[in-house]
């Protein structure tokens, strides 16, 4: 599951969003990279991009972090997708159980 509420930084707090530099056309960034350029330590940087990895949203090729599709409206698009898939397969289940149920 994803975590919403993960706090991602913005040009307002001093930060870059991590989008910008994880952009699949790029050939992606190191944590240090990216904790440079957002201004957060590495260590921060490393737990957001471990639960990002963890939730398959981006990708870590030689140490290297980058989005596993182009850019974020496609990411969000595939999400749409999964989850639609998901909720599909709930209601076939849940459609069997009345079946036996009722």
């Amino acid at each position: 599951m994803v975590n919403l509420s993960m706090p991602m930084p913005t040009p307002d707090t001093g930060g870059i969003p991590y989008s910008k530099h994880l952009s699949k056309k790029r050939k992606g960034l190191t944590s240090d990279e990216i904790a440079e350029r957002s201004n957060l330590s590495r260590g921060t940087v490393i737990h957001h991009l471990t639960t990002l990895a963890e939730q398959g949203l981006i990708q870590v090729e030689d140490k290297k972090y980058k989005l596993r599709v182009q850019d974020l409206e496609t990411l969000v698009q595939d999400i749409h997708k999964e989850i639609n898939l998901v909720l599909k397969e709930l209601e076939d289940a849940a459609e069997e159980l009345d079946e036996v149920l009722l």
